[in-house]
């Protein structure tokens, strides 16, 4: 008997980042499945939700393709969540604990903050 894990990765392997989750958006739309060429296309729907995370060195946008059967995510805007990157996918912890695998929308850094200019004599 075969058994396997659907757990996109070891939580343990994963070099967690922390940042304030500042807002979540959720965008609905379809997809074509199958050949258009053929005539065996079908438009599936699906609902991509992006989470807004604001870290020490950035602020990243993180999207998750939902399925209709696939329940939303337990997090809590404005609190703290993990994140974090491995080869390269990013991964998203919920509130529950549970990892899940996330596609990074977008990233923009921030300023470093000005040095302090000293006192004129």
């Amino acid at each position: 008997m075969w058994s396997f894990s659907l757990s996109p990765a070891n939580a343990d392997d994963i070099p967690w980042k922390t940042g304030t989750l500042k807002n979540v958006n959720t965008v609905h739309g379809t997809r074509t499945h199958g050949s258009v060429n053929n005539g065996a296309a079908t438009e599936v729907a699906v609902t991509t939700a992006y989470f807004t995370i604001d870290a020490d060195d950035a602020v990243y946008v993180l999207g998750k393709h939902m399925g209709k059967r696939e329940k939303p995510l337990h997090l809590t805007v404005n609190s703290t969540v993990k994140f974090g990157l491995k080869k390269d996918k990013y991964y998203l912890m919920d509130s529950d604990g549970k990892t899940h695998e996330v596609f990074l929308e977008t990233k923009t850094g921030k300023p470093k903050a000005a040095e302090p200019t000293p006192p004129k004599p």
